[in-house]
């Protein structure tokens, strides 16, 4: 389930702030990383990547301004085991 959020915070925050697409790239990179590479990981990968549009498009819709992200985003931080 980790694998699934951590690709679908980058791809909506990579749609949201393209000019931090560096910087979201190399949070999801250390942390697909540290995941097993399985038929898991495969299906969380794809479930992230389709999960992503929906997300972005409730938040676009929501009549408030996008946040501004932090200057190094955590989001793609898991402390489970």
């Amino acid at each position: 389930m980790s694998v699934a959020i951590a690709q679908a915070a980058h791809d909506t925050l990579v749609a949201m702030f393209p000019s931090q697409r560096p910087s979201f790239d190399q949070e999801i990179s250390a942390e697909l990383a540290a995941q097993p590479t399985n038929h898991c990981h495969t299906f969380g990968l794809d479930l992230g990547h389709r999960a992503a549009p929906p997300i972005l498009a409730v938040t676009l819709n929501s009549g408030t301004d996008p946040p501004t992200p932090p200057a190094r985003p955590s989001l793609f931080t898991c402390h489970e085991p």
